[in-house]
């Protein structure tokens, strides 16, 4: 048997004990740090990511890919409802790739090393959070836009404010360098302001408005990250200043949430290949174990509609492709979860397909 085959058992036995696991308190399967936690002044947090992979139908007739993945987080947090906030958080990994494969597999990040993934402090009193530092963003952002692991270094300003019994308004002004592992300093300013309506109700939902505006974008051509964008003698042809909007709609059926969700994009800086496209729908939701959770996502982006090197490398291609996402996750214990996720991606112009397959066995303590 191949080394590349031999993987997928390996994986599987690190899966077996997660489903072995007993009844327990809330799970969280996704290894994210925007999940809901309970409140604490401080808290030590740990976050544990296995992945297998396998990529087949690569463009180029390259062979296919297979590997294993590690990640570990470990954070320290303290975020009171008031006051100073600040947060500080380590991650290693470990893969079965190499780090100079990174590039040419569109990968976000490293395959081995250690970095210090957030160093932030902020201030919350009433309606206004600030924050300074190396940090989630503050923007919410779907994967057509923004890879969630990224941790752009910057300040950011947020205003929250209810209307009525049920509706909160919110905005949400930043500026910071998205700071790519891979390389590239890049300047981005964002502003986007939110309406959610009946927070809390059977049905809700909510709408944001967003711009973002990039600069010093050549770095990332430099650094090799220009990923499908349009490129002349080694810089980008096109500014990126996009226009983004988000919409959301949330109810129940048959005793389960049922979430759908529409992206649109714009490059207003690019005359043409601008505009971009996700729908996604979510029915469950891990809250317990034993829970289920099934979701779709459909994207659609053209070559210069967002800045490839900032959106998931979940999906194989950056931009100037479309494709589907279904997945299945299933809460395993009271801490591990594992999801199985699908791609099928088509690239613009030569229309090849390339297939992709993620097995996720995740753990938080």
């Amino acid at each position: 048997m191949s080394r590349r085959r031999s993987l997928w058992p390996l994986l599987l036995a690190l899966a077996a004990p997660a489903l072995a696991l007993g009844q327990g308190t809330e799970p969280d399967w996704e290894l994210a740090d925007d999940a809901v936690v309970e409140d604490s002044v401080a808290r030590w947090e740990a976050l544990l990511l296995l992945r297998g992979d396998r990529v087949t139908g690569l463009p180029g007739g390259r062979a296919d890919l297979e590997r294993v993945r590690a990640r570990l987080q470990l954070a320290y947090r303290s975020e009171p409802e008031s006051g100073w906030r600040y947060g500080l958080a380590a991650r290693l990994r470990a893969g079965s790739d190499s780090n100079r494969d990174n590039l040419r597999n569109n990968d976000n990040e490293k395959s081995d090393g250690a970095e210090l993934a957030e160093a932030w402090i902020g201030w919350r009193s009433g309606p206004v959070e600030l924050s300074l530092g190396k940090a989630p963003s503050a923007l919410a952002l779907t994967p057509l836009l923004w890879d969630g692991d990224l941790r752009p270094l910057g300040a950011a300003l947020a205003l929250s404010r209810p209307s009525g019994d049920f509706n909160r308004w919110e905005l949400v002004a930043g500026w910071a360098d998205p700071d790519h592992p891979l390389g590239g300093s890049v300047g981005l300013a964002g502003l986007q302001a939110g309406w959610h309506w009946r927070e809390g109700a059977p049905v809700s939902g909510s709408l944001r408005l967003g711009l973002l505006d990039f600069s010093g974008l050549d770095s990332l051509a430099r650094a090799g990250l220009g990923r499908g964008n349009s490129l002349a003698a080694g810089r980008f042809v096109n500014d990126y200043r996009l226009l983004d909007l988000q919409g959301e709609l949330r109810l129940r059926l048959a005793q389960r949430p049922l979430v759908a969700g529409l992206d649109l994009v714009r490059n207003l800086d690019a005359p043409s290949q601008r505009d971009g496209a996700r729908f996604s729908l979510v029915l469950g939701e891990l809250a317990a174990p034993g829970d289920w959770e099934f979701g779709l996502a459909l994207q659609r982006f053209q070559r210069d509609a967002v800045v490839a090197a900032y959106t998931s490398d979940d999906w194989w291609f950056h931009t100037a492709a479309r494709g589907w996402m279904p997945w299945v996750g299933y809460a395993a214990g009271s801490r591990w979860n594992l999801r199985l996720s699908g791609f099928r991606e088509t690239r613009d112009g030569p229309g090849d397909v390339t297939d992709r397959v993620l097995l996720d066995l995740s753990a938080r303590w």
